[in-house]
């Protein structure tokens, strides 16, 4: 957010600088009286002209930067504090003329605002020091214990316990799609001790099929940071006569709705996959929904479907022990892990590009201090060589 100088809001001169004051909402009546403060020489508490006690100089890293840096946090309704406005240096010289007994009233007033800007500023700053003090919940929605999620949680999770010291709980909530867990996420105490796993699944997909899900994801949550971002793999059975895309294509137009695609559940990614591609090829598949990746796979190595529209992270022991193959990613380019599978955009459907990703979030209304925390050291751990492994071999 840009805090802009306007007409609407009246200058105060300071040792600290230009203070923008809503003039018209808030002290409209002080606008024509409002003198400057002498710099250096004003006592922020009882507005008498004595040295301050605050060292503070105009400049780069001043305490007016160092306030604009807090004030989104605090939300206190005071637009930016300019120390090199010339406009607002001239309306205060010309203001300097009109100094009446009000007009240390008025100092006194901005100064008490002043000080509740800081001292609120300085409060939240504490809080976020001191967070955390307690365990702290990870939700996990829509995957059980070994899943790819559960995989990024725990790792997510146990560096943050080496650095602050407290516990990262694992909760995972399996069922519709991962909603179940995202409304218990969602409806948790906006405290910064509950965190979610959040996924397309549960943010995108699922909220457009189903209003009703209970949740809103555009105001329910305090998004903290992506993870990571992979394409799905679509895979047959090791021993299909479906070896491509275009092989997929042909069996569905000799046989249209009995090629089967099982995927983590209807509204997932993987089913809208199925669907878009059904659009643009003019195919109709049978859409096989699953609670979960694993499940689906089992059943595609027993060859009880035909194929699989899942995460790359998912399958890839299983591609890699023969038991299943793929025949397509569905990024724009080939997948770190399966460079020898071509995607579906090159397989003659130029463009096709569709990315599943994971990200950490928060019930809406956690302090803004405990978000930047919470994204720096993430953002950190992220960046770690031996995290940056893990994911890589996901698929990110």
């Amino acid at each position: 957010m840009k805090f802009l100088l306007d007409d609407d809001y009246a200058p105060i001169t300071s040792s600290i600088g230009f203070i923008q004051c809503p003039a018209k909402k808030v002290v409209k009546e002080y606008v024509d009286w409002m003198t400057p403060i002498q710099a250096g020489r004003i006592n922020y508490i009882t507005g008498e002209p004595q040295p301050v006690s605050l060292s503070v100089r105009h400049g780069r890293g001043s305490l007016p930067e160092m306030l604009n840096s807090l004030l989104p946090l605090t939300k206190v309704g005071m637009q930016k504090i300019n120390p090199y406005c010339g406009g607002c240096a001239a309306r205060s010289q010309t203001m300097a003329n009109a100094t009446t007994r009000s007009g240390t009233s008025c100092r006194k007033t901005c100064a008490v605002i002043l000080c509740a800007v800081i001292i609120t500023s300085l409060v939240i700053e504490v809080q976020a020091q001191v967070y955390p003090s307690r365990p702290i919940r990870f939700i996990v929605p829509g995957a059980g214990s070994g899943a790819s999620s559960d995989l990024y949680a725990r790792l997510i999770g146990k560096k943050l316990n080496d650095a602050w010291g407290q516990p990262v709980v694992i909760d995972n909530r399996v069922g519709a799609g991962g909603s179940i867990g995202a409304a218990a996420a969602a409806r948790s105490a906006p405290d910064g001790y509950t965190l979610l796993l959040g996924h397309p699944n549960q943010l995108t997909v699922g909220p457009a099929l189903r209003p009703e899900i209970g949740y809103d994801p555009t105001k329910d949550f305090s998004p903290i940071t992506i993870l990571m971002a992979a394409p799905s793999l679509w895979s047959v059975t090791a021993n299909s006569t479906i070896t491509s895309v275009t092989e997929i294509v042909a069996a569905a137009k000799k046989r249209p709705g009995e090629v089967s695609f099982g995927t983590t559940g209807i509204g997932s990614v993987g089913h809208l996959i199925g669907q878009l591609f059904s659009q643009k090829a003019q195919i109709k598949l049978h859409h096989v929904p699953y609670k979960g990746a694993a499940p689906a796979v089992i059943d595609l190595a027993a060859g009880r479907i035909n194929l699989v529209s899942a995460a790359l992270a998912a399958q890839i022991s299983f591609v890699r022990d023969g038991k299943i193959k793929g025949i397509a990613t569905t990024g724009l380019r080939r997948a770190r892990l399966t460079p020898n599978v071509p995607t579906v955009a090159e397989s003659g459907f130029p463009g096709f590009d569709v990315t599943a990703w994971h990200g950490v979030l928060a019930p809406a209304k956690v302090d803004p201090a405990i978000i930047m925390r919470l994204n720096r050291e993430i953002v950190r751990i992220v960046s770690l060589p031996d995290v940056q492994g893990v994911l890589l071999q996901e698929g990110g």
